[in-house]
C-alpha cells in the first residue's frame, strides 16, 4: 500500500466526546474521567479520517454491520455522520474501500488481537 494511503496511528481523544478541551488528553465528564482514545488517522483524497484504533471503542452497530459483511454501513457507523458526509463528498468507489478502508480496519483488528 502506498505511504499516502497507509493509516497512521496517533493518540487523540475520541471525537465523539464533544466535551473534551484538547485532543489526546483525559477529561472530566459527568463526574468521571474519560481517558484519551488511541486513534488511527487515515488520509484519503486529501481528507483525514479518524477512528478508534481499538475495536473495543467502535460502536456496537459498526461491529454488527461488519460481521454481516455490510462494509459501507460499518464504515458509516465507525466514522460517524460528519466524517461520513465528508467521505461521500469525495466519492469513494468500491475498490477504494477494498484498498484503503479494509487494510485500515484490519490494522485496528490486529492491534486488538496483539494488544
Amino acid at each position: 500500500m502506498p505511504d499516502s494511503k497507509k493509516p497512521k496511528s496517533k493518540t487523540t481523544t475520541d471525537d465523539v466526546n464533544d466535551e473534551l478541551d484538547s485532543p489526546g488528553q483525559d477529561a472530566d465528564v459527568a463526574g468521571g474521567t474519560v481517558p484519551a482514545v488511541e486513534m488511527i488517522t487515515m488520509t484519503f483524497r486529501g481528507e483525514n479520517f479518524l477512528f478508534p484504533k481499538d475495536r473495543d471503542e467502535w460502536p456496537t452497530t459498526a461491529i454488527v454491520a461488519l460481521s454481516e459483511l455490510k462494509l459501507g454501513q460499518g464504515v458509516r457507523e465507525i466514522l460517524g455522520p460528519v466524517q461520513w458526509t465528508t467521505l461521500n463528498r469525495i466519492l469513494p468507489r468500491y475498490k477504494d474501500f477494498q484498498e484503503v478502508f479494509v487494510p485500515a480496519f484490519a490494522e485496528a483488528q490486529k492491534a486488538c488481537v496483539n494488544g
